[in-house]
């Protein structure tokens, strides 16, 4: 085992010291730890012994493992050393970079985050450097990622970028001669949790993973978050509304509604936290699971349940129409006592329900149960604007409900629908400074966190939009005009500052416009000719300015979105006018670039909205009414013009 010296108080310590110098770890010098010298390795990387061996039954070994190992590849890539990977019981002069929790660590006595509670507030890291050896780690447990975190930390101080996944998207620089100065780093999160999903090829889900976690996302599950339709995982079959018709809500015509509960009834409460109880017994290692009713606007309508009704209408609901009130205050009053009757034997397991769709109205009057988490959405709300515009309503009042979440529960988290349209021709839309005002208003009012809904289209939101918002979910107050700059001159170079000015014009238009929406319905009055004429010239000059052939081939990028929307705006000015064969036209012309844009990058677009089989591609993200679909209206419309 090697041990670490004790501070030397006496002479006779130096005798000591030249006795065991071969079995510790010696500073190679006073001042900043060398790593790499001429492009020879400086340093070793150590992990705990177990972490060398076979961990493919020990999930924390494993993060380790793949974080050492990452390491040692980009330390390698910037400077062309390779640092060996030994274990903590092995021998060796130099410096050291503790990678993990080991035994050297814990007789340096590194306070290293750890601990895994319900509550899952343990995340973070350490990066510890001076007397020649650096400490990378963090939180291993369950869902955490610290370790990672240290390691990418770390290597993002040495100028290590990831701005979209896989090798493509990352930015590496070259320096034979690695020094890293004495420095003390904790860190933990501004949101517990910090996830998006999509669908997407198995392929690119997997770098897309590691991407979240170079850039301190986690893609692990913080608290279960209620899917649709969960209440009937937890609820009796439809069968026994026959024998028991008062366990279902009644319609509002009074006939039995057999997904979703009658909310008056103390039974169906001790039904569903049996259920509930029974899931935790059975998987003591979860700290949470959710409960929702169908998507929609489902309502009990028995008179028990219906007499705690405030009469309110929801956010989208009109007066007089039944269906569409806000039921907010019945159903809470009715998960509160499913989360109490639970909470008399699992007191620190978290039942999630949603705040969504007839329930995105805070209650009135209502107490929520402290066990409880809420996952907030709202789909009608417009995407363009940030919370604190005073041109969107819709935005200020989703704040409102939002401040009002987070004063009733300390876990509430943002169902995000991260399109710039939730329908969308997927053109550009970037929304960066929307991000810089919204993150720091969403922390301020206690929101944990995100599980957003997003398509796997960088193309659409832009680059550096996804780069951002990562890096704001870890720090909501990080400086993104910083963060910006930065990028901007690593992906493009020489090229940088009308490439920068290509993506703020676009982000201008959006934030300027006063038309709300979340629907590309909107975008003929974003997309304006003057706004055309700019992003033109913007892109004339980087293309005129850019000189390595990576800069080159960014701006090629910009230059294929550019006719991909050049074309959308032809297709709607066509289709205003009627003319729909030239609609058709613009359309095929906008799919024409998607193959183009693919083959440089998978993740910019994909090829097609449908798969070989006239089928629509679930990884399109084209879910509704896609330029696929228009072409076939166009040119429907078209032939009944011409007389075909």
């Amino acid at each position: 085992m090697i041990k670490f010296p004790t501070p030397l108080r006496h002479p006779f310590c130096l005798l000591a010291l030249t006795v065991v110098c071969a079995y510790m770890i010696v500073p190679s010098r006073a001042e900043a730890m060398e790593l790499t010298r001429n492009g020879a390795p400086r340093a070793t990387i150590i992990v705990a012994q177990s972490v060398l061996g076979s961990a493919k039954d020990d999930a924390s070994a494993q993060k380790v493992s793949f974080a050492a190992h990452d390491l040692q590849d980009y330390i390698r890539k910037i400077s062309g050393a390779t640092l060996p990977i030994v274990g903590d019981k092995s021998t060796f002069t130099g410096n050291a970079i503790l990678v993990g929790k080991s035994a050297l660590t814990e007789q340096l006595q590194s306070a290293i985050p750890s601990g895994l509670t319900s509550q899952r507030k343990e995340e973070g890291f350490l990066i510890d450097a001076k007397n020649g050896r650096l400490v990378l780690a963090g939180n291993d447990a369950g869902p955490y990622h610290g370790t990672e975190y240290a390691v990418y930390d770390f290597l993002n101080r040495l100028g290590v970028r990831w701005f979209m996944p896989g090798e493509y998207g990352e930015y590496v620089p070259s320096q034979k001669s690695i020094d890293f100065a004495d420095i003390t780093v904790r860190k933990k999160p501004d949101f517990i949790q910090r996830n998006w999903w999509n669908t997407t090829t198995p392929e690119m889900a997997a770098q897309e993973r590691r991407w979240k976690i170079r850039n301190k996302m986690n893609p692990d599950q913080m608290f279960a978050s209620a899917s649709d339709n969960s209440f009937s995982v937890y609820y009796v079959s439809p069968n026994v509304a026959k024998t028991e018709p008062d366990l279902f809500a009644q319609n509002f015509n009074g006939s039995i509604n057999t997904g979703y509960p009658n909310l008056s009834n103390p039974k169906s409460v001790e039904i569903t936290a049996e259920k509930l109880k029974e899931f935790f017994r059975t998987h003591p290692e979860t700290n949470s699971t959710a409960v929702a009713p169908n998507d929609g606007y489902p309502r009990d309508f028995t008179p028990a349940s219906a007499v705690r009704n405030q009469g309110f209408v929801d956010t989208y609901g009109r007066e007089g129409v039944p269906g569409e009130v806000s039921t907010t205050e019945e159903w809470f009053v009715w998960i509160n006592a499913v989360a109490a009757n639970v909470a008399e034997e699992f007191p620190d397991r978290v039942i999630s329900t949603n705040g969504y769709a007839n329930r995105s109205v805070p209650p009135f009057g209502v107490t929520i149960a402290p066990n409880l988490g809420i996952m907030y959405a709202a789909i009608w709300s417009d995407t363009l604007h940030a919370y604190d515009d005073p041109k969107s309503w819709q935005m200020r009042r989703q704040a409102e409900s939002l401040q009002r979440w987070c004063q009733l529960s300390n876990r509430v988290w943002l169902y995000g629908y991260d399109y710039s349209m939730l329908v969308s021709g997927l053109t550009p839309l970037p929304t960066t400074r929307k991000l810089a005002r919204d993150m720091p208003l969403l922390k301020k009012w206690g929101l944990i966190g995100f599980l957003d809904e997003t398509r796997n289209i960088w193309a659409e939101r832009g680059i550096m939009t996804k780069y951002v918002k990562a890096r704001l979910e870890w720090n909501a107050n990080d400086n993104v005009d910083a963060l910006l700059t930065d990028y901007y001159a690593h992906w493009y170079g020489a090229a940088a500052k009308p490439s920068r000015a290509f993506w703020d014009a676009l982000e201008k238009a959006a934030e300027s416009t006063p038309v709300l929406g979340h629907e590309d319905r909107i975008l003929p009055y974003v997309y304006t000719p003057h706004l055309m004429q700019q992003l033109a010239t913007h892109l004339a000059e980087a293309e005129k300015i850019a000189l390595l052939p990576r800069e080159k081939e960014h701006v090629k990028i910009d230059r294929l979105i550019y006719e991909h929307l050049k074309a959308y705006v032809a297709m709607n000015n066509a289709e205003f006018a009627g003319n729909f064969a030239e609609a058709a036209h613009q359309a095929q012309k906008m799919l024409a670039v998607r193959p183009q844009l693919h083959a440089i990058n998978s993740f910019l677009i994909m090829p097609s909205e449908r798969l070989a089989n006239g089928a629509p591609d679930p990884n399109s993200g084209a879910f509704y009414w896609g330029i696929s679909d228009r072409l076939d209206y166009y040119n429907q419309l078209a032939n009944k013009l011409s007389g075909k």
